[in-house]
C-alpha cells in the first residue's frame, strides 16, 4: 500500500524543495559533484524553488543553529521565490548561532587542488583513489563563497542552471575562420578537430597526424 504522503507528493507539485541540512560544506568546485546541491537542482529543473543547505564539519555539528537560519531563508524563498532556473546553495558555519556575523550574497569560488589526489580506504578495505579534503584550498575570487564561511557570515551563493560560458561562445564565434571543424578519421572512432589553433596539436600527435589532410587547407 502507497504512503499516502507519497500519493500526495506525486499528485500535487511541491511548495519547495529542500536538501539538506548535509554534514559538510559545498563549496566552489565542490556543487559540481554534490549530491545535496543535485537534489535542488532536480527541483528547480521541475520548476519548484530549491535550495541545499549544509552545515562546514566533520563532527560536532551545530544543527541547531543550521535548522535555524535555514528556516527563516526557506520562509523567504517561499514568499517571494527565486528568479527562474535558478536555486540557492547555502552554507553555514558550524557555530552557535549568536556568534554567526551574518548573512552574504555570495559568488561560486574556485577550488585550489594541491597534491589532493590520495589513496585511501573503504571499510572493506578495498583501495579508493580519489581526491582528498586535505589537498583542496580556496582562491581568492572576489565575494566567493569560501571566504564568507571563513569569516563567520552564512554564504548564499544564487546557481544558475545554464552552465554555458557565454563570453568564451562569444569569443569562439568571433574567432571566424579559425573555427572551421573538420573531421579526422579513426578507427572504431571519429574524432572531431575544432579549428586550425589545433594544426601543432595534430602535428605532434601520430594518430591524429595520419588523419590531418581530410580537412581543409588554411
Amino acid at each position: 500500500m502507497r504512503d499516502p504522503w507519497h500519493q500526495q507528493a506525486a499528485s500535487q507539485k511541491p511548495d519547495l524543495v529542500v536538501s539538506g541540512i548535509n554534514r559538510g560544506a559545498n563549496l566552489g568546485d565542490d556543487i559540481t559533484y554534490s549530491g545535496t546541491v543535485s537534489a535542488a537542482i532536480e527541483g528547480t529543473i521541475f520548476g519548484i524553488p530549491s535550495i541545499a543547505f549544509s552545515l562546514i564539519s566533520d563532527k560536532h555539528y551545530h544543527y541547531e543553529t543550521a535548522a535555524f537560519f535555514a528556516t527563516k531563508i526557506a520562509s523567504y524563498v517561499l514568499e517571494h521565490s527565486l528568479p527562474y532556473d535558478t536555486l540557492l546553495n547555502v552554507n553555514l558555519p558550524n557555530i552557535r548561532k549568536e556568534e554567526i556575523k551574518g548573512i552574504k550574497l555570495t559568488r561560486q569560488g574556485k577550488r585550489i587542488y594541491e597534491n589532493s589526489i590520495q589513496e585511501t580506504f573503504n571499510p572493506w578495505e578495498r583501495s579508493i583513489i580519489g581526491s582528498a579534503a586535505a589537498g583542496r584550498s580556496g582562491s581568492t575570487v572576489d565575494e566567493a563563497d569560501m571566504e564568507a564561511v571563513q569569516e563567520d557570515y552564512i554564504s548564499i551563493t544564487p546557481i544558475h542552471l545554464d552552465l554555458t560560458n557565454h563570453s568564451a561562445l562569444t569569443f569562439l564565434r568571433n574567432a571566424g575562420r579559425s573555427l572551421i571543424c573538420w573531421r579526422v578519421r579513426m578507427t572504431p572512432y571519429d574524432v572531431i578537430i575544432i579549428g586550425s589553433d589545433l594544426r601543432a596539436y595534430s602535428q605532434r600527435s601520430s594518430f591524429l597526424n595520419q588523419g590531418k589532410n581530410n580537412g581543409p587547407d588554411h
